[in-house]
């Protein structure tokens, strides 16, 4: 990967070619936001923005001619995330700007894809219908519970859409961030990394926004895992810390990440878990190691 940031930072006819080739290739789209991304946080904004142009022109046909918004909202958010990141450069306030992206992705949708989600809301209802999840919802909160949830479901599918894309676009950003500090500054993203953590105070608020939003309206639960997202990476950055830490072992890093993408249902409330943990004792600092990479 680290040789592809080297073609991509050759000249602004690479950066552009890897932002527009990446986004029209189905399922690389990624790719072209951490191109885009990685201009912003090496070169600014003006640099950037136009790699980003390049990016876009693909991005905008396929959502002309397949209506197919995924490239385009995932290369934007990542370039207003590198904009934040590089003129703050704060990880955290980053990821807490991601809430809003995640949130203005998720009424895209909503307003743009409504007939597609739609759709997926009917097939996954008739799942849940099948699996007896509406009759074990009425026993455990009532029939009201349950028809609301049945109400909401397209809401539902819509923000678990619009928390894919902001997960998408945060981790183009790291992605890029990763390259620039190969490039420029070695060991610079892991130092990051180490630092990446969420403040007590915020954690609790964070944590009773969740406890009273689920226990207020049940319609809370279409924008919790977007609003989650900032415990989630933080706890990612402790453990990629840690990894790091005590066997430098790039194969390490590798597993674990898959370990996240397979057994993602049970990996991303455990990871939220950790990092809220992780606020208020802080394993990093109390390993008390230098960084090793």
């Amino acid at each position: 990967m680290r040789g592809l940031a080297e073609f991509i930072m050759r000249s602004p006819k690479h950066a552009a070619g890897v932002a527009a080739v990446s986004a029209i290739v189905p399922f690389t789209y990624w790719l072209s936001a951490a191109t885009v991304a990685l201009i912003i946080l090496r070169r600014g904004w003006q640099s950037g923005s136009m790699i980003l142009a390049w990016g876009l022109m693909p991005a905008v046909g396929l959502v002309v001619f397949r209506q197919d918004f995924s490239p385009l909202i995932t290369i934007l958010g990542a370039s207003l995330l590198a904009v934040v990141l590089r003129r703050s450069m704060s990880w955290l306030l980053t990821l807490l700007v991601s809430i809003l992206i995640g949130l203005a992705m998720m009424l895209v949708l909503l307003t743009f894809q409504a007939d597609l989600l739609k759709t997926i809301a009917d097939q996954l209802h008739q799942v849940l219908t099948q699996a007896g999840f509406y009759k074990q919802l009425d026993k455990q909160g009532g029939a009201a519970i349950s028809q609301q949830f049945q109400a909401l479901l397209l809401k539902v599918v819509a923000g678990a859409n619009a928390w894919l894309h902001q997960l998408l676009a945060v981790a183009a950003l790291m992605l890029a961030r990763w390259w620039q500090s190969a490039l420029y500054v070695p060991g610079g993203f892991h130092k990051e990394l180490f630092q990446l953590r969420i403040p007590p105070k915020l954690a609790i608020a964070i944590l009773l926004i969740v406890i009273v939003g689920m226990n207020i309206n049940v319609g809370f639960a279409t924008v919790l895992l977007i609003g989650l997202t900032p415990l989630f990476f933080s706890g990612l950055a402790m453990f990629h810390s840690i990894i790091a830490l005590q066997s430098n072992s790039a194969l390490g890093l590798a597993v674990f990440y898959l370990i996240q993408v397979v057994f993602a249902q049970v990996m991303f409330p455990f990871t939220v878990l950790v990092a809220l943990l992780d606020s208020f004792i802080d394993f990093r600092r109390r390993m008390n190691k230098p960084i090793g990479r």
